[in-house]
């Protein structure tokens, strides 16, 4: 498995250097060694290993016992059938086989669904690491994005959560609203409780109003512009700067949140 990897390694560090997310990136790593997780499955649980011929073994050891109660009785018994007997413990024997390979089929099938989501999960933790290093060297503090930089084709919202995701929002903590920079249109986007950030679309203008709104609620205005971003607020300025800041040693997101505890303290 050294190989499957490595070789899943190389493929997710090279679509998250060509600006693939998280997710798309395990997707293709995941089909990219889906036949080695298959063959390490059938080697770790063959069809008629260990596991199978355990079931099958219990099995026959209970019609075994079952027959030597037959007989214990039939020899017993009065007016006993020697032959009713004998054909009685080869029912059940033949029954005790019959439930013995249905239940290794099945112990076998069900050890092999844990062993495949066992390596998938393993793959899944190859890939992320793969994407996090190389995003980590993409940006020129030391601290760890959470996802690539965005293009210029991207819709405003998904561009909005990449944009967090890229600042280190590991967890998703900030809410992202697409809004026009009015503030009539602001002000039901900042009475979300907790850190805010406010993705302006291309062409749009920010009124003085809603600047000084987001700045109460200690909110990130960011203006999108293309593949790049301006900053609409305070909160949103500082976090470009560290973003761009080779003395960085924290996820910039962690600004917003900041000025979002400032802003409500006294509140």
């Amino acid at each position: 498995m050294r190989a499957s990897a490595q070789r899943a390694w190389d493929t997710a560090a090279a679509l998250a250097a060509a600006g693939r997310d998280r997710p798309s990136v395990v997707a293709d790593v995941l089909d990219v060694v889906s036949r080695d997780i298959d063959d390490e499955v059938a080697r770790q649980v063959p069809r008629r290993g260990r596991v199978f011929l355990l079931a099958v073994a219990q099995a026959l050891a209970w019609g075994v016992l079952a027959d030597v109660l037959l007989l214990l009785v039939g020899s017993t018994g009065w007016r006993s059938i020697p032959w009713l007997t004998t054909a009685l413990c080869v029912v059940v024997l033949l029954w005790s086989l019959g439930f013995g390979v249905v239940a290794g089929r099945n112990r076998v099938h069900g050890r092999r669904i844990r062993v495949s989501h066992a390596q998938q999960e393993m793959f899944r933790r190859i890939a992320s690491g793969a994407c996090l290093q190389v995003w980590a060297s993409q940006v020129p503090g030391r601290w760890q994005p959470c996802g690539p930089e965005p293009d210029a084709g991207r819709p405003v919202q998904s561009a909005g959560r990449a944009w967090l995701d890229r600042f280190g929002d590991e967890f998703a903590d900030v809410a992202v609203t697409v809004a026009s920079g009015s503030a009539n249109r602001l002000a039901p986007v900042l009475a979300v409780p907790g850190p805010v950030a406010v993705f302006v679309p291309d062409g749009a203008d920010v009124d003085p109003s809603a600047v000084a709104l987001a700045e109460s609620a200690g909110a990130g205005i960011f203006l999108v512009r293309g593949a790049r971003l301006e900053p609409g607020t305070t909160a949103a300025r500082d976090v470009l700067a560290a973003y761009r800041s080779a003395a960085n040693t924290r996820p910039p997101v962690g600004i917003l949140h900041d000025a979002w505890r400032s802003a409500h303290a006294g509140r």
